[in-house]
């Protein structure tokens, strides 16, 4: 088989794929009405962790020291334990108030609320939780 055989053989194949894909760039895509029509269900979530000791020290030491000295230094005077806040985001999947989050989001929580889309803050509890899949349930207080 020639060279030149070749050559029309791979510009039929390049010129039929490349013909074959639909355009999508053509398409206007509008999510705005999407958009108006699930907000009312996320919610942001808000989450307070109480940090131990040791946890904060983790926190605040430089990395050079814990690969010099590793996870056991002491330093005097340690604070004492702090709350930390962290934001994450949920949606209603429920009428009567469960709603679905990331595992990451909630672990260890010691208090978790939610923002609705109207600003009303609303205090809720931790169903269940699955580490392995990052996935949380919560339900609204009432």
């Amino acid at each position: 088989m020639s060279i030149n055989h070749l050559q029309k053989g791979l510009f039929a194949v390049v010129t039929s794929v490349a013909t074959a894909q639909p355009s999508f760039a053509a398409v206007p895509v509008d999510f705005s009405s999407l958009v108006e029509d699930v907000s009312p269900a996320v919610v942001r979530v808000s989450v307070t962790k109480k940090l131990t000791q040791e946890e904060l020290l983790q926190q605040q030491l430089p990395d050079i020291l814990k690969r010099f000295f590793g996870n056991n230094v002491q330093i005097p005077n340690q604070p004492r334990p702090q709350e930390q806040n962290s934001y994450g985001s949920a949606f209603f999947i429920t009428k009567d108030g469960y709603l679905l989050t990331n595992h990451h989001v909630v672990s260890d929580a010691s208090k978790i609320t939610i923002t609705l889309n109207d600003r009303r803050e609303l205090d809720v509890t931790l169903v269940g939780s699955d580490a392995r899949t990052d996935v949380a349930v919560l339900k609204v207080k009432e």
